[in-house]
């Protein structure tokens, strides 16, 4: 089974912050799991000796994330206890079980049965050390210029069900999960020759290569509103490469700052080919970047208009090779548009920039 962690919170009546929320799930995707399931219960839920034990026998996964909140972490430290037939311990600034596995600041490491749960106290937005073993796992990233390529991939990987796994970003690009090393040396005769991209995150991949290749980098943002740029600053490193950004929502912002004609907007409208181009290369003059990508459209609910429904959206790179364009038809919500834009214009980037794309040098018969 693939890396995946429950998660438990544990607090008063008020639900855990936001922040701390957000910033546990990044740091359990960090490691290299998936969360399967989250529960939220009450401290001073009298069923609680009950309810933690439940989830516990209930989950189908073995790694279990407790998040504890003030008093809380001590009734979960005694409830743990009690299962085990357990005394607890206080050990610095914490109140454990004695047969904790591992114990650090703040979070300590348990087995009950075969399950294995970290409890981790919170009073303030930092998250203490996570203590599972991360188990081995690697992440591919598959480019193909035909989504029937995907498909004949997804047969071949069907075979490995049990040690690899994919999730779809966009038609032609796929994001393959391997959770056993051997796998690595025998890759299935679909996976040669594929344009790839080893990477967990998609993001410090195109940093680092930016820095090996001392290129830097602009954004020109209508739709996505910034998306793709504060997704981009989410990696360390990317004030090496990143110049600036643009978000252009009014016509009059994207003349007067990225230099779009008028007769552009007027004739073409502001989601088009036309107007991307001029975005991107607007932006990467304005700023005298070696890279600009661009993106424009409606991501609804309103906003279509006659032959651009919602969903659609233009995206454009410009580089030393020159500017190249593309147009999306997506589907979803605001939100969902929004994020496909940024993955559409990202694979475009990289279509644009073919030297970061590593093509395995092996054949199917060396296999």
């Amino acid at each position: 089974m693939i890396n995946k962690v429950a998660v438990v919170f544990v607090s008063g009546g008020l639900y855990p912050p936001k922040v701390i929320e957000d910033e546990l799930f990044r740091v359990i995707s960090s490691r290299g799991y998936s969360i399967s399931s989250i529960y939220y219960l009450k401290e001073y839920d009298d069923n609680l000796p009950l309810l933690l034990p439940t989830v516990i026998s209930n989950e189908q996964t073995k790694n279990i994330v407790i998040v504890a909140f003030g008093r809380a972490f001590a009734l979960v430290s005694r409830v743990l206890a009690t299962l085990q037939s357990d005394n607890l311990l206080a050990d610095g600034d914490i109140l454990h079980p004695m047969a904790s596995a591992m114990v650090k600041s703040g979070s300590y490491l348990y087995r009950v049965g075969d399950s294995n749960i970290n409890v981790l106290d919170i009073e303030n937005t930092q998250i203490p050390n996570l203590l599972f073993e991360r188990e081995f796992y690697k992440s591919v990233h598959i480019f193909t210029k035909d989504p029937n390529q995907q498909i004949d991939l997804h047969k071949e990987i069907s075979l490995y069900s049990d040690i690899c796994y994919y999730q779809q970003i966009t038609p032609t690009w796929y994001k393959y999960t391997i959770t056993d090393p051997s796998y690595l040396k025998s890759l299935p005769p679909p996976l040669l020759h594929q344009y790839h991209i080893e990477t967990d995150i998609i993001f410090e991949a195109i940093v680092a290569y930016l820095i090996e290749e001392a290129k830097s980098i602009t954004f020109a943002e209508s739709c996505t509103g910034g998306l793709l740029c504060a997704d981009f600053t989410s990696v360390s490193g990317a004030s090496n490469v990143l110049k600036g950004s643009f978000v252009t929502y009014s016509n009059e912002i994207k003349e007067s700052w990225l230099g779009v004609k008028k007769e552009t907007l007027i004739e073409y409208g502001a989601v088009s080919s036309e107007c991307v181009t001029e975005m991107a290369t607007g932006a990467k003059n304005r700023v005298g970047s070696d890279i600009a990508i661009a993106i424009s459209g409606i991501a609804g609910p309103t906003g279509a208009v006659d032959g651009k429904p919602v969903g659609t959206v233009y995206i454009a790179v410009s580089n030393s090779e020159g500017t190249v364009s593309k147009r999306l038809q997506l589907k979803g919500d605001r939100v969902a548009i929004q994020k496909q834009s940024v993955y559409g214009a990202i694979e475009l980037f990289l279509w644009s920039e073919k030297k970061i794309l590593k093509i395995l040098q092996k054949s199917s018969k060396s296999t």
